[in-house]
């Protein structure tokens, strides 16, 4: 009497994505999303999960056409992000990176957002919808500090609630002796100099199952490998992590549920990242697709029920090994090998697409580049996505992948926003 639907997911056994470091679950069942000897009632779906071994290093290089449809046209610099309401298409809104704030059916403003800086990796740079009730939560940069807001949308209007939590960026230019091992570090020359730059600010928020996501960078100017080791190494500062909280719908605030043992912040959940700009989840799995210096941008897969997971930064970076960190014992790391890397350059993370029926995790750069990658038992498939009738040869620039009802939307600086379907 029973109606049993399943899936069968494979997922590494070693590595970025790995819950279970062993090679011996290559083929083998190593999870399930039901436990063991319970009762099965009524309409039932299992997911099997089965361990693969991925050979990141065996990549081939295919193309394939997708077909670009104009969706939208702001009259505005910078469309940055899509919030997709959960229910309800006509409350769908977009957010440019001045933090103008767009009603998407009718194209007109909604809510502008003071004081926000725009420089360097800054402005506003996300906005999505919580599971319900119409608040969105939003993120930006103004001057060193880092804020997020909460707004609720209701009435046809768009009202800011709160800022449930601002982070203000370290007060140094080079580096502070006192938290470095002056041996190795010995040329720092200042100590908490002010800044006037905006480093490596993240920038992505994803909501999935009642809990939220936020991605910080490491505050660092782009050639700062070493400056790193004391905002993402030390254990009271939140940078260069993907923060995880819930939501209190009574006091209307975030509630840190990251609990990583090597910090003191209980939102911290992933640490040892350089620019989580963009990422997102798919089934199980948070993709994250972290900016490199000029060695490697990197893909790291987590899956959301693992813990304590350390993606490395700055000791490595990709499949490279700064010095002179390969020297330094780092018992904390147990996953740290991206699934993919390379030097791309302007890396965007993207979300999962459809075409001509392969399932693939697209990615892209701010020229205006759009790759997917496809995994299979022998390594990885990567695929030149073909779009036409953009205009990004032209200046225009790819700043944002976002998730559509029906495939992704492409955002641009020149306020086109065009959709790709699955296919």
């Amino acid at each position: 009497g029973l109606n049993v639907s399943y899936d069968v997911i494979g997922e590494p056994t070693f590595g970025t994505g790995s819950s279970l470091q062993l090679e011996n679950g290559i083929n083998k069942i190593i999870g399930s999303n039901l436990g063991q000897n319970i009762v099965l009632i009524g309409n039932e779906h299992v997911e099997v999960v089965v361990g693969r071994k991925f050979d990141k290093d065996n990549v081939s290089v295919e193309n394939v056409n997708a077909k670009v449809i104009k969706y939208i046209n702001l009259q505005t610099y910078g469309s940055i992000s899509y919030a997709i309401h959960p229910t309800d298409q006509n409350k769908d809104l977009i957010a440019d990176i001045n933090g103008n704030i767009f009603l998407a059916s009718s194209k007109e403003i909604l809510y502008s957002v003071e004081n926000v800086t725009v420089k360097d990796n800054g402005g506003f740079l996300s906005l999505k919808y919580l599971d319900n009730n119409d608040y969105l939560i939003g993120f930006f940069t103004f001057e060193q500090s880092i804020y997020i807001n909460l707004f609720q949308f209701s009435e046809e209007k768009l009202t800011k609630i709160k800022t449930p939590k601002e982070y203000n960026f370290p007060k140094y230019s080079k580096c502070n002796k006192t938290l470095l091992w002056v041996r190795i570090y010995n040329h720092c020359e200042s100590e908490g100099a002010e800044r006037n730059d905006i480093g490596h600010a993240g920038g992505g928020i994803q909501v999935h199952n009642g809990e939220i996501y936020i991605g910080l960078g490491d505050t660092n100017i782009p050639s700062s490998v070493f400056n790193s080791i004391y905002t993402t190494r030390d254990a009271n500062l939140p940078w260069g992590t993907i923060l995880k909280f819930e939501f209190d719908y009574n006091l209307l605030s975030l509630v840190g549920i990251g609990n990583h043992t090597e910090s003191n912040l209980t939102e911290v959940w992933i640490k040892g990242l350089r620019n989580p700009y963009r990422f997102s989840i798919n089934k199980n799995s948070i993709w994250i697709a972290d900016l490199g210096t000029s060695v490697e941008d990197e893909i790291n897969l987590v899956p959301l029920n693992t813990n304590n997971v350390d993606l490395g930064w700055p000791y490595y970076e990709g499949g490279f090994a700064h010095q002179p960190f390969d020297n330094v014992s780092i018992n904390s790391i147990t996953q740290k090998s991206p699934i993919f890397s390379e030097r791309i350059g302007g890396l965007i993370g993207g979300h999962f697409l459809q075409i001509n029926g392969k399932n693939l995790y697209t990615f892209g750069t701010l020229d205006g580049r759009l790759f997917g990658l496809e995994f299979v038992e022998s390594g990885v498939l990567k695929y030149k996505i073909n779009i036409k009738n953009t205009d990004f040869e032209k200046g225009n620039f790819l700043l944002s992948i976002e998730k559509s009802r029906n495939g992704i939307f492409l955002m641009s600086s020149s306020g086109n926003i065009v959709e790709i379907k699955n296919s």
